[in-house]
């Protein structure tokens, strides 16, 4: 299979890494506008297929899939540019594009157009999300109660935060609110019926921070109680994910997945105690966790082009509306 991707460092290398585990690439071209620059900084080091560095959007289109990781600024041009000369697929990085006006452009897209295009939403390909979604659809542990997601850690409180890249920019996207919530929107718009956005806090923690830091979001749904996001860049590490339903508890927490297990557990005396904690899953921590959704994000979208299918329509704009709730923040 010939693969061609636009972008190659950072998490795009990731990405290609990737896709050269999987053994489907024959021939992996990677795109830059500025080849010269590409030529002298992409590293191909243990990749086993065949590279061609390009700086031609031609050269793409004899490709099977075309895999967009450039700057989240960049990515509506490239789908608007590339949809009407290419007929094959597109994993699109998250967030799909940068404005609501170039959102709401994507909604419009025929259906036709929309079956071809994944984004990398990786969240929903995750541990937590397969347990979760099966539980939630067989009533395995009674009624959903409750949805939590916690990501902290203290990169704000590190002088060279100052200048980092997260605290100069003024758009939404590149906050911890459009690089980690997003995730956590997504996943509970896809876990959940009817999400809406219902409420949003901030604070500003740190004294290296320009703006807020740290964010508490609350989103409703049909399904359960108000459900939580709490996101900051300036508190010790946490990585939690909790769904409670009347008789079980499933839990991530910084890569171990479990299910406590039944509701009426009690000890000798006839006290409720925590029910016995059931491993469902390990990974080293939560970077190992992450990079699983990650490669299994990827395999799941090479399947659909394997197996001559399509993407649904509805998963597109799912996404594109995920997107859009972020976009309608207004945040201090």
């Amino acid at each position: 299979m010939i693969i061609s991707i636009i972008g190659y460092k950072n998490h795009s290398r990731r990405l290609i890494s990737i896709i050269d585990s999987l053994g489907l690439c024959k021939k992996l071209i990677v795109f830059h506008p500025n080849k010269e620059k590409l030529r002298k900084s992409f590293n191909s080091d243990q990749l086993n297929c065949e590279i061609v560095l390009t700086d031609l959007i031609d050269e793409l289109l004899d490709s099977s899939c075309i895999f967009i990781t450039s700057p989240t600024s960049s990515h509506y041009d490239y789908l608007k540019k590339i949809l009407p000369i290419f007929d094959g697929y597109f994993f699109c990085e998250k967030p799909p594009c940068a404005t609501l006006k170039e959102a709401n452009s994507l909604f419009s897209l025929d259906s036709s157009d929309k079956e071809r295009i994944y984004f990398n939403f990786n969240y929903r390909s995750s541990m937590f999300a397969k347990v979760s979604l099966d539980a939630i659809k067989n009533n395995t542990y009674g009624k959903l109660i409750s949805l939590e997601f916690c990501s902290t850690h203290g990169l704000a409180c590190q002088s060279e935060y100052q200048d980092n890249w997260r605290n100069k920019s003024e758009n939404i996207l590149e906050n911890i609110v459009g690089n980690v919530g997003i995730h956590y929107i997504d996943l509970a718009s896809y876990l959940l019926n009817n999400v809406k956005l219902q409420s949003i806090s901030s604070l500003k923690v740190s004294k290296f921070s320009r703006r807020s830091d740290t964010f508490f979001i609350g989103l409703s749904s049909d399904n359960c109680l108000l459900s939580s996001i709490y996101l900051s860049y300036a508190a010790p590490f946490q990585n939690t994910a909790k769904l409670t339903f009347s008789d079980g508890i499933i839990e991530l927490n910084d890569g171990e997945l479990t299910i406590r297990h039944p509701r009426d557990t009690k000890d000798d005396s006839g006290m409720f105690m925590r029910p016995n904690k059931i491993v469902l899953s390990t990974f080293f921590n939560s970077r190992d966790y992450y990079d699983n959704s990650l490669t299994e994000s990827v395999a799941s979208f090479f399947k659909t082009i394997n197996n001559n299918e399509y993407f649904s329509v509805s998963g597109f704009d799912s996404s594109i509306n995920t997107t859009k709730k972020i976009l309608s923040l207004t945040l201090e």
